[in-house]
């Protein structure tokens, strides 16, 4: 005993193993945390541990403009049949109203539940008291912020969207060639298929969402748009189409990946100012552009898949069957309105749990990422002096 103790031991051989072994671990666990799966797992234990709070900004901002304004169109809709005896004498007027009301709606809402939702998702497991008058003041303090970035990502996004709706309007495949449905199997799965790719294509949020939307229903009434470029191109037409078309999809990827975590990064940083958030989610995009993208796409594409089978498909059948019979049931029109309004309401009731969900997976990611970019910094400035210093003790000792 007295012999081992009195052999000189040099303990920075031994530190540094274990110190080594303890950040490689802890590394391992932060790749993991950062992960697929991970990440997955963790938004939905989020989900379903905050669920009153989350659901009620979502239904408040991601769904509530939709709702609303249909509610707006059938009540104008109701008015003028009464008035007029007419369900569709002023079906454009309306239209227009109710796009007004969900732009108006929208444009503060949607900002204010994805900021909310954000702040739940970054204070979960802090210790944080999370209630959902804590998630509204903490978005509505940074809410000038989140107004700014909700603006900056739509317009971005709808410039794409622009671009590309070049293509697809000469592929035929555009919301915009899809008139009026044709009750067969032809018909109901061409809608299906145009319907389908508009979902798979990123949301502007409104009111870019709604101004899209106006512009589709009178490129729609018109095709003047198709007809010039038709005129003007003629057998040239498609590939012009197509760059313009590949032009609009890289443009719409790039942007959604550098302004990706633009409200984990308002709600994020110590004073919410924009353009420090701004410059930090567009750095943490462009150093980590593939993880970003890939993490989006496959939550997009998982998303998209969920609303094709369980929204698009079940109400795109139910339009073209379901309610063709009621009306000629009825002998009426009124079905048309009525199922427009159920549509309106349990389609948005489904996709404000997809759109909390990504919102919570971007937050997550967003820690994830931060936490990856600092861990570094972390164990080269931790790792050197206990080495340093027990090298310094064992000399004292000698």
């Amino acid at each position: 005993m007295q012999e081992t103790a009195g052999r000189p031991f040099d303990i920075s051989s031994q530190a540094a193993p274990i110190g080594g072994e303890t950040h490689r671990l802890a590394g391992r666990r932060e790749r993991a945390a950062g992960s697929v799966a991970g990440l997955w797992g963790e938004s939905l234990a989020i989900l379903s541990a905050h669920s009153g709070p989350i659901f009620a900004l979502g239904l408040l901002g991601f769904a509530g403009a939709g709702i609303v304004g249909q509610l707006l169109n059938t009540a104008l809709t109701f008015d003028s049949y009464w008035r007029t005896g007419s369900f569709f004498s002023s079906f454009f007027s309306h239209l227009q109203a109710q796009y007004l009301a969900q732009a108006v709606c929208g444009a503060f809402t949607l900002a204010l539940a994805r900021g909310g939702v954000t702040w739940i998702a970054l204070n979960h497991g802090t210790g944080c008291r999370i209630s959902l008058g804590a998630a509204c003041r903490g978005a509505l303090e940074r809410w000038p912020a989140l107004l700014l970035a909700s603006a900056l990502y739509g317009a971005l996004i709808l410039a794409g969207i622009a671009a590309l709706t070049v293509w697809l309007r000469e592929l035929r495949v555009d919301p915009s060639n899809l008139g009026r449905m044709s009750f067969d199997v032809a018909g109901v799965s061409y809608a299906v298929t145009v319907r389908s790719i508009g979902a798979l294509i990123p949301d502007a949020g409104s009111p870019f969402s709604e101004l899209l939307n106006y512009a589709r229903v009178l490129i729609r009434r018109s095709a003047s748009g198709y007809t010039w470029l038709a005129r003007n191109y003629g057998g040239a037409a498609l590939s012009s189409a197509w760059l313009v078309g590949l032009a609009g999809i890289a443009w719409i990827v790039v942007a959604d990946a550098l302004l990706r975590m633009r409200f984990a990064a308002i709600m994020g940083s110590a004073d919410g100012g924009f353009l420090g958030a701004l410059s930090e989610c567009v750095r943490i995009g462009v150093r980590r552009f593939g993880a970003v993208v890939t993490h989006a796409w496959l939550v997009r594409l998982a998303v998209f898949g969920m609303s094709v089978l369980f929204v698009i498909a079940p109400l795109t059948i139910a339009q073209g069957a379901v309610v063709a019979w009621l009306v000629r049931t009825a002998g009426s029109f009124w079905p048309y309105p009525v199922s427009q309004l159920v549509f309106v309401v349990g389609s948005s009731l489904v996709t404000m749990v997809f759109a909390a969900f990504a919102t919570v997976y971007d937050a997550r990611q967003y820690l994830a990422l931060r936490s990856q970019s600092g861990a570094g910094r972390t164990v080269s400035a931790q790792a050197a002096p206990p080495n340093s210093a027990g090298r310094r003790t064992m000399s004292a000792q000698s």
